[in-house]
């Protein structure tokens, strides 16, 4: 049976990661990412929780993860604290602080437990955030 080229290069990629807390660079080929751009803790939820900022051809998405755990309830109320979150003051000020980086920087956010397609933008609005689902595209 003959090997997949593309995921040749991902194990490949994947072996070329570096350990490490402020940047991650990754070795791809252009037509599968340029960079990791960006790669930080977002601590509260588990240990070693991470957010990835991820930059291609100009255009930018933020990997999440577990920020939110109920957009419904934690967009209106950031301070909502949840079970699941081993340190739940801390998971508090991490949801805060990336809720409002990804709506200052206008970025597009995806992670765990939002809605359909699971793509979009976050607006803050007044003491709230606000999420903008992308344009669902069923074809590339």
């Amino acid at each position: 049976m003959k090997s997949n080229p593309l995921i040749l290069k991902w194990h490949k990629m994947r072996l070329h990661l570096t350990k490490g807390r402020s940047a991650l660079l990754l070795t791809l080929t252009k037509n599968l990412f340029s960079v990791f751009r960006l790669l930080f803790e977002a601590p509260g939820h588990t240990p070693g929780h991470t957010a990835y900022l991820i930059e291609s051809s100009g255009e930018k998405l933020l990997i999440w993860g577990d920020i939110l755990h109920n957009a419904a309830i934690q967009l209106l109320r950031p301070e909502e604290k949840i079970i699941m979150d081993v340190l739940p003051e801390l998971g508090v000020e991490t949801r805060k602080r990336i809720l409002e980086f990804a709506a200052t920087e206008k970025l597009l956010v995806s992670g765990m437990h939002l809605d359909f397609p699971g793509f979009g933008h976050i607006r803050k609005q007044e003491d709230h955030f606000v999420h903008i689902p992308e344009k669902w595209q069923p074809t590339l």
